[in-house]
């Protein structure tokens, strides 16, 4: 989660959202953070409240959009990103769960051409949030990230950006764009 501040950080997502803000006093967090902790907004959404969470985004105009391999992905290479996003990432080896990929508007993997099928979240995300960077950083002040995986081969600063965590058993990072 330290990373993953550290990435919404230095591309301004407008927040980061993480089952327990408990995580934030270990002076480890600080550490790899590299205190973005003390300059990203974050929310804490426990983990049997996720689903709600998203539901509450989506009221609020966000599209919702998953990191994950599946048979419906969109390769993170050719689609257009929304501008108003929020980014939900799966739990490491487990992905995202069931329940809450029938809550995505959107599902995007990122192309690899090697032999092992997975990144971690963290470098996950971060690919995702330049992309989205890349895709938006045009148009000053609109857009921020949330972010997904891929299975098929490979934020501008802005107040439209959240990312978030699937819910698990472990403290577990999700991001959100508006």
């Amino acid at each position: 989660v330290a990373g993953l501040a550290r990435t919404c950080e230095i591309f301004a997502a407008s927040k980061l959202l993480i089952p327990d803000l408990r995580m934030l006093k270990d002076p480890l967090f600080d550490q790899i953070s590299s205190s973005a902790g003390k300059w990203i907004q974050m929310e804490e959404v426990h983990e049997g409240h996720t689903r709600a969470s998203l539901r509450r985004y989506k009221q609020e105009g966000y599209t919702v959009v998953g990191l994950e391999q599946t048979d419906d992905s969109s390769c993170l290479s050719t689609v257009a990103l929304p501008r108003k996003m929020l980014l939900l990432l799966g739990r490491e080896k487990e992905g995202i769960p069931v329940p809450l990929l029938q809550e995505l508007d959107l599902v995007v993997q990122i192309p690899q051409l090697g032999l092992v099928r997975s990144l971690n979240v963290h470098v996950s995300a971060s690919l995702i949030v330049w992309e989205y960077y890349k895709q938006h950083s045009g148009r000053r002040g609109e857009g921020r990230t949330h972010a997904g995986l891929c299975r098929k081969s490979m934020a501008a600063r802005g107040p439209h950006c959240r990312i978030a965590p699937a819910p698990c058993s472990r403290p577990h990072p999700y991001a959100l764009t508006d």
